[in-house]
């Protein structure tokens, strides 16, 4: 510390050490200035631990930040996420130890079928429903069941496993937007899985939603 002070005065003309309230001075403002470097490191350090948690970031941490969540503990071992991220086994665990969880939805309003959609698990899904998921489940912010999932994120396979239990009424079940799965699927971009849903159910194209709008028209929107 007295030799960073020693390296301040020099730049004061009429500064010397022998001044003792000038070297005071100096070292208090030293201290100030090596207090502040630390807060900033801190707070770098707590941002790179956290980088994972926030949507700018494209990777996913290997492992757990110690500021980690009790939300994010639990769901780590939830059916949600056996679901979304393929673990059969865990999710076979899950529905054996607790069979009612197969229709447990999260604060956002996701069944484990709804994950399973998104994230592509044909046979996840396939468990699923044969352990009584209900398959128009509908999400809290804007009532999308998992066949909306699967259309919008382009899962031909899954959407058809889906339809060929919900059938024609689940086609037809719309979102809290008044969009049924081919509104989805246009939004989305999804080329196969349009054609499929026109080629199969010729009507969702004349369907509009509350805006009046076409699934075509959503497109273009």
């Amino acid at each position: 510390m007295f030799a960073q002070c020693q390296q301040l005065c020099v730049y004061h003309p009429h500064c010397s050490l022998e001044n003792d309230c000038c070297l005071q001075l100096v070292c208090r403002v030293t201290r100030n200035m090596q207090r502040a470097t630390l807060r900033n490191v801190v707070m770098t350090v707590d941002f790179v631990m956290n980088c994972h948690t926030h949507s700018c970031c494209d990777h996913i941490s290997a492992s757990p930040s110690v500021h980690q969540t009790m939300d994010e503990m639990d769901f780590e071992r939830s059916i949600w996420y056996a679901a979304s991220s393929g673990n059969d086994a865990q999710v076979d665990r899950l529905l054996e130890r607790s069979p009612e969880t197969v229709n447990n939805a999260d604060k956002y309003g996701y069944t484990a079928l709804h994950y399973a959609a998104r994230n592509n698990r044909l046979a996840i899904c396939r468990k699923l429903l044969t352990a009584g998921a209900d398959i128009f489940a509908r999400t809290h912010s804007d009532g999308a069941t998992a066949a909306h999932r699967a259309a919008f994120c382009g899962h031909l396979t899954v959407l058809k496993e889906l339809v060929h239990v919900g059938g024609e009424k689940l086609v037809l079940t719309k979102n809290n937007d008044g969009q049924t799965c081919l509104h989805a699927a246009y939004r989305g971009n999804r080329g196969d899985v349009i054609q499929w849903l026109v080629e199969m159910f010729p009507t969702l194209s004349t369907i509009v939603d509350n805006k009046g709008l076409s699934p075509l028209e959503v497109a273009a929107a």
